[in-house]
């Protein structure tokens, strides 16, 4: 699995965390809302990283968030991964995976969690 080179590339440790996300970055997904979060997340846990696999309209914005925050060198942009086996690494690479969805009524239960669950990833 991918391993984020934990052994001190982008300052982070063998025991860092790593929070997830798994899917296109679009504005029904509210990937705006992890970065926010990713300001408190890391704030209270400098170690950890919050690793961003996917691509999509909302990505340039979340990334301008994350230089805002001043946090973009702890949060990373993948893009987009295809394939079974490509996907099932990052999962199992992830700690634990998010999906901060807020529109119930387009991302009630979502393909990523599903592969979360698969990959018994909280």
């Amino acid at each position: 699995p991918v391993n984020w080179e934990r052994d001190g590339a982008k300052g982070c440790a063998a025991s860092c965390e790593i929070v997830g996300f798994l899917a296109r970055l679009s504005p029904e997904k509210s990937p705006g809302l992890l970065v926010h979060a990713a300001a408190i997340i890391l704030a209270a846990r400098p170690l950890a990283r919050i690793v961003f696999v996917g691509d999509g309209a909302a990505r340039n914005m979340c990334e301008e968030l994350a230089r805002a925050y001043g946090i973009e060198n702890r949060v990373i942009f993948v893009g987009a991964v295809y394939g079974a086996e490509n996907v099932a690494s990052y999962y199992a690479s992830f700690d634990v995976v998010v999906q901060p969805a807020l529109r119930a009524w387009s991302e009630t239960f979502c393909i990523a969690n599903l592969e979360a669950m698969a990959s018994a990833r909280p």
